[in-house]
């Protein structure tokens, strides 16, 4: 059914609740009390439904509240996890780093000496 035609039917029951009423065949005291009766029913009606929503939004709220904390309890896990493994290739590039000066280091050595060996081997 479309919406339309259900707003349609609500509607039109409504208005003939109304006129039901009121066309009754009853006093105008009795037509009064039901009338306020009606009201009333309507009005508890919708103050259960006002608590409902409240109650409903209260959930919604804690639940967004908490996943809301759980992703920032995520996200610093995440972070304490990359700084960790940031650090520990920090270490490892230098210790590599250190190690490479050091070969240089013996290789410029080694060149110097060679270096040396064929000087002397042309001078003599």
């Amino acid at each position: 059914m479309s919406k339309k035609f259900l707003l349609g039917t609500l509607f039109g029951a409504t208005i003939g609740a109304t006129l039901a009423f009121l066309f009754a065949p009853k006093s105008g005291e009795e037509l009064r009390e039901e009338l306020a009766d009606k009201s009333q029913d309507l009005k508890a009606t919708v103050l259960d439904y006002v608590e409902l929503a409240t109650i409903k939004s209260g959930e919604l709220k804690e639940a967004a509240v908490q996943k809301k904390d759980d992703f920032a309890v995520s996200i610093n896990e995440s972070v304490q996890e990359l700084k960790s493994q940031f650090a520990q290739k920090q270490n490892e590039l230098k210790d590599q780093l250190t190690q490479l000066r050091q070969i240089k280091d013996d290789v410029k050595e080694t060149i110097e000496e060679k270096v040396e060996d064929i000087k002397e081997d042309v001078d003599a």
